[in-house]
């Protein structure tokens, strides 16, 4: 994560420099505040009327983020995302693509998000959310995820048994703790100037993702949704991420990992491992993710009947995906004392990263070549 207008070491703009994915890992920084909150509305509903709708601003900073619309035809249409969030009005099957540009060169697409088509989801693809009291088993009640909205008519998270999508009178937004696929996962589209010029098997060039962050009261962690798909005509052996301060390659302004300007203990990223809690909300020393759901890749693809799919995965019935490992992008990582009496400590990590992909990818790779 990058900074860019800091009033404290802590808060003002933070953002993701990546390259790859995103994992359902905790992000710990200041408060990333829900955006143009709906008076009277649903936890993380920034839009107002179908007539005038809005998106979630201000959580996404989109100084390097280009959000247009398109209708079923392909054909753009609208004017782009307005100052205020307001948007042209959409139709069945209309969609959108926020255009993740080079921070120093505008001309340079890394990446495109993206969501649902209307009515299921709404410009820009990333919002914030916080206070999602539902969470269960120690997971944070705050999150970065998808501006998709619930389907009330196979959803049971609605209010109701109704319809909840957009075309709804009063939509009703998916928040951290919606369930199975509620659309909860933001994709990023990798582009293939993220590895112009790039010798084969070398580090790609990264993609700012940026956040707005105010001052928090401690440490606010947050859920990340997202996965990515790869259209940069490479194979991705790896990734990495890596949270800090700027934006940019400017030596003085630009980006600065957590750990190279020693506020790792108040900007860092997890695995979730050993933050955990039991049913009764009571820390347990327990994982928050599976080891081998956090960088896996979809399970149509790679992966055994379960209780939510009911045949193996299309190349192979075994998971597939990126062992992952916490580390300082400068020196050794500090540690904290687990909550939990016993747990292994927390580990202040501004880094996640897999250097090559593991035996446990190349194989379903190669499955999947074949």
């Amino acid at each position: 994560m990058t900074q860019k207008k800091s009033k404290t070491l802590v808060a003002s703009a933070v953002s993701l420099a990546l390259s790859g994915m995103m994992l359902s890992a905790g992000l710990n920084a200041g408060v990333i505040n829900n955006s143009n909150p709906t008076a009277g509305g649903f936890l993380g509903s920034c839009g107002l009327l179908e007539s005038d709708p809005t998106a979630c601003i201000g959580a996404w900073d989109l100084g390097n983020v280009t959000v247009k619309q398109f209708h079923a035809d392909g054909t753009e249409f609208g004017t782009g995302l307005a100052a205020d969030g307001t948007y042209a009005t959409m139709i069945a099957g209309d969609s959108f693509s926020s255009i993740v540009n080079d921070w120093d060169n505008s001309s340079l697409v890394m990446a495109k998000v993206g969501g649902k088509v209307w009515p299921v989801g709404e410009p820009t693809g990333i919002k914030a959310v916080y206070g999602d009291t539902k969470v269960k088993n120690g997971k944070p009640a705050n999150c970065i995820i998808n501006t998709a909205y619930l389907d009330g008519l196979n959803d049971s998270d609605t209010t109701t048994d109704i319809d909840k999508y957009l075309d709804n009178a009063k939509p009703e937004p998916v928040i951290c703790s919606s369930g199975f696929q509620t659309h909860k996962r933001f994709k990023i589209a990798m582009q293939p100037a993220t590895v112009e010029g790039v010798a084969d098997g070398q580090p790609g060039k990264p993609i700012d993702l940026v956040f707005d962050v105010t001052d928090g009261d401690g440490l606010q962690p947050y859920q990340v949704f997202s996965k990515i798909n790869n259209y940069t005509g490479k194979r991705l052996q790896g990734y990495k991420i890596v949270v800090g301060q700027g934006v940019g390659d400017d030596p003085t302004t630009g980006f600065k990992s957590a750990s190279a300007l020693g506020i790792a203990d108040r900007l860092h990223i997890s695995l979730g491992k050993g933050e955990g809690a039991a049913g009764n909300g009571t820390l347990d020393g327990s994982d928050l993710f599976d080891g081998d759901g956090l960088a896996t890749f979809s399970h149509g693809l790679f992966g055994a009947p379960d209780q939510h799919f009911t045949s193996n995965g299309f190349f192979d019935s075994r998971t597939a995906g990126f062992n992952v490992l916490q580390a300082c992008a400068v020196g050794d990582c500090n540690t904290r004392p687990n909550p939990f009496t016993g747990g292994d400590p927390l580990i202040d990590s501004d880094t996640i990263n897999v250097a090559l992909a593991s035996a446990w990818a190349r194989r379903s790779l190669a499955s999947a070549s074949r």
